[in-house]
């Protein structure tokens, strides 16, 4: 009984010497709360905005007005969105809106440097990257971009063996194709 009694005093003296402490701390949780609920709102309302971006590009498209959905698509690929960046470059791709090779490459690296981005998501895009620049890609960025692919456990593992397998046979060096061929 007098152990318990004791507990109680230990703990009373505790919260009483350590008082601002205690109110500090869980003061600082609520506000680390309040922090992190105002940033998953202002995450959403980001998210609807670029949303009805991308809707609106959309349309533009169906209306043949490549110009404004080009630039509206483009900066949605800016604003590195985990959804809308990557369908906005298929959009351009798909519709060919920007003609200078370079630039589309440049929006390739700038989805799969995305830091949000599933891992498997990147590595398609490396693979539609590499299938974009067809024959005018150099050897050493083709195996630079397809090398990781492969040595992983990737879903897109056999795809980019199976590009190589093509690359080297194209070229007639029948020896590096084997290393690459699928069996």
């Amino acid at each position: 009984m007098n152990d318990q009694i004791n507990t109680q005093l230990n703990m009373s003296n505790l919260f009483k010497n350590n008082k601002k402490k205690i109110i500090s701390f869980f003061t600082l949780i609520i506000f680390g709360i309040f922090i992190f609920v105002i940033y998953l709102e202002l995450q959403k309302k980001n998210n609807i905005k670029i949303s009805e971006e991308f809707n609106l590009a959309k349309i533009q498209l169906a209306n043949n007005n490549t110009k404004s959905s080009k630039d509206k698509l483009i900066s949605i690929i800016k604003k590195k969105n985990t959804f809308y960046s990557p369908s906005a470059l298929n959009l351009i791709i798909d519709y060919d809106l920007v003609e200078d090779e370079n630039e589309v490459v440049k929006y390739f690296d700038l989805i799969i440097s995305m830091r949000n981005l599933d891992v498997e998501m990147k590595n398609l895009f490396i693979i539609k990257k590499i299938y974009f620049l067809g024959n005018n890609v150099d050897e050493s960025i083709l195996l630079a971009n397809l090398n990781p692919i492969i040595q992983s456990n990737s879903i897109w593992k056999q795809i980019a063996q199976d590009y190589l397998y093509k690359f080297y046979l194209s070229k007639n060096e029948l020896d590096k194709a084997k290393e690459f061929k699928i069996n």
